[in-house]
């Protein structure tokens, strides 16, 4: 056995520490059951290992039962969208740009507004929490009850980044990485294949998206302090990450161009699932001979497709209809097409995704390029067709093209003879299955290299009040005393 691995697990053993339960509160961005999601594992898990955990949802309508193992709190408020704003036509109609991440702020502050006499928003505010974890994107309301909570009951606080982080926090956080030297978080749907650091254009184009990124972060902070206001606590970007002790990110670091990192950020990756057996109308629907392989079509839950552009929903199903060599399972919650599509092609409200990947068969994922769908691609090792909407899914297609596991499709431009064209690409060119393969592997590897931490990274044992000192078990990288 290596020096190195005897050493570590020394380190591992020596590190392990007897800790008493805690109580964590986990605070969800508004009106998000896929950041809610994404967070759920870890939540169930310090659950599972003795720790009380809640996590607290404000939203515009209810967001419904998402774990049996935690308790779930929700306010429901209800504000005024301006026609053509909301998050589906947001999605749909707007380009990736740092001056369009306004009114989300906006949002969350109204809502927090209309929910302040709340009863379970109280029962939150007047609990005492050891560790609070906060929802990174759009924190109006994330941010003013975490520092509330500091301030009445001392409770620790950390970051959650459900997907990747931008440049400002980066900044805040002092990792010092240059905006215009990796993908840019605001990557346009236009330059998805043109990502190329060393281009001077490339670079100017990414200094200018920099600085309107700046702007809207002073836009924004008056936001945040408004939302502290509510609560008679001062509220900002700088008291929120001045505060949080650690930050804990979804989003794997060896994906894409190179970024300096630090020792309170870490990539907690949960792991790659085990694949359930699937029904067995989804079994003979798969398994059928006389097809050459099965794609499958999902676009998230945050796709609204009653207020995609006109004509939309007929090219998709025009474009799957074409591809009748092609068993498809199309996982769709808009307007019925059941009378449209073909016999080959499943429409299903909801399926059993990361099954229907790890079949054999699934042989093409044609997906927005969301963080857990990029995640179960890889792991499945599924070729990818990207057709990204919003916020990170342009980046995460621009790096997974560069990687060769990838296509993608411009929602400003697409036809339907696009979509089956990239997809008959995809299914009959063997390189990208090749390459999907040593993704799949990378990932897994780098999951493994973080699985002995997680052990410790989960165990965020906070103490009672009597001894007065809480410990993020992390190897004892980290301590902080009262």
């Amino acid at each position: 056995m290596p020096y190195s691995v005897i050493i570590r697990i020394f380190l591992i053993l020596i590190s392990v520490k007897v800790c008493k339960s805690g109580n964590i509160l986990i605070l969800n961005s508004w009106q998000s059951k896929s950041h809610a999601l994404t967070m759920l594992p870890m939540a169930e898990k310090l659950q599972e290992i003795g720790h009380s955990v809640a996590m607290y949802h404000n939203n515009l309508a209810p967001l419904g039962k998402i774990s049996d193992k935690i308790n779930s709190i929700e306010s429901v408020g209800k504000i005024s969208i301006k026609p053509g704003h909301t998050v589906g036509e947001v999605f749909w109609n707007f380009q990736v740009d740092p001056l369009v991440y306004e009114p989300p702020f906006v949002f969350s502050l109204e809502i927090m507004k209309s929910v302040i006499n709340d009863e379970n928003l109280a029962t939150v505010l007047n609990t005492s929490y050891d560790v609070v974890l906060v929802d990174e994107i759009f924190m109006s309301m994330q941010a003013a009850v975490a520092l509330k909570l500091k301030q009445k009951f001392g409770s620790r606080i950390g970051i959650f980044a459900t997907t990747d982080v931008n440049v400002l926090f980066t900044q805040y956080k002092g990792l010092g990485r240059n905006p215009i030297t990796e993908t840019n978080f605001y990557t346009s749907h236009f330059d998805m294949y043109d990502v190329n650091v060393e281009r001077f254009w490339w670079r100017l184009k990414s200094f200018i998206t920099h600085l309107k990124e700046i702007y809207i972060h002073y836009v924004n902070d008056y936001h945040m302090k408004g939302a502290g206001e509510l609560l008679e606590i001062s509220s900002s970007f700088d008291e929120i990450f001045g505060n949080s002790l650690f930050t804990l990110m979804e989003f794997p670091y060896n994906f894409g161009y190179p970024v300096t990192k630090s020792s309170n950020l870490f990539h907690i990756m949960h792991f790659c699932p085990e694949s359930k057996l699937l029904s067995e109308d989804y079994l003979k629907f798969i398994e059928d001979p006389t097809y050459e392989a099965v794609i499958y079509v999902a676009f998230g839950s945050f796709t609204d497709w009653t207020v995609a552009p006109n004509g939309t929903i007929e090219k998709f199903v025009n474009a799957l209809n074409d591809l009748e060599e092609y068993k498809i399972i199309w996982s769709y919650n808009g307007p019925s097409v059941s009378h449209l599509v073909k016999s080959h092609i499943m429409v299903t409200s909801w399926a059993p995704q990361h099954g229907i990947l790890s079949h054999k068969k699934v042989q093409a994922f044609f997906t927005h390029g969301g963080q857990k769908s990029l995640k179960e691609g890889i792991c499945t090792a599924t070729p990818l067709l990207f057709f990204p909407l919003f916020s990170d899914q342009p980046k995460n297609t621009a790096n997974a093209i560069l990687m060769g596991i990838a296509e993608a499709v411009n929602k400003f431009n697409f036809t339907s003879e696009v979509i089956s064209e990239k997809l008959r690409i995809i299914l009959r060119t063997k390189s990208y299955a090749e390459r999907m393969e040593k993704a799949s592997l990378c990932l897994r590897k780098l999951i493994f290299r973080i699985l002995v931490p997680l052990n410790f990274h989960r165990q965020a044992c906070a103490s009672s009040r009597r001894s007065g000192t809480f410990y993020l078990e992390i190897g004892k990288k980290f301590r902080v005393q009262r």
